[in-house]
């Protein structure tokens, strides 16, 4: 007999753990966001400018997820699908080093 209730998919291991991870995974971005727009807001506090900032926090959902979402995957290729995260891997990981500087 199959499980019922709220709870019931959390009693498996595996979604879990891959529910746990998107929870943390979310929290973290969120404070990365709140970070961003916090920061951007006291080095130039001008609307214009926080507005861009959330607007940049955003984008790439909207840009690369949202597109692939309203099509059919199905008959799209792997590498196609992998395309839009590799060309902005770069962009990503420049960004990151200069944070750190």
């Amino acid at each position: 007999m199959a499980e019922r209730g709220i709870r019931a998919p959390l009693r498996r291991p595996t979604f879990r753990a891959i529910w746990t991870a998107a929870a943390v995974s979310n929290v973290g971005t969120w404070m990365h966001d709140t970070a961003a727009v916090w920061t951007m807001a006291t080095l130039a506090p001008t609307p214009l400018m926080v507005s861009l900032m959330q607007t940049a926090t955003s984008f790439p959902f909207f840009a690369h997820r949202a597109p692939r979402g309203a099509c059919d995957p199905g008959g799209v290729s792997r590498q196609a699908r992998c395309a839009p995260a590799c060309a902005t891997a770069p962009a990503t990981s420049s960004a990151g080093g200069k944070s750190l500087l």
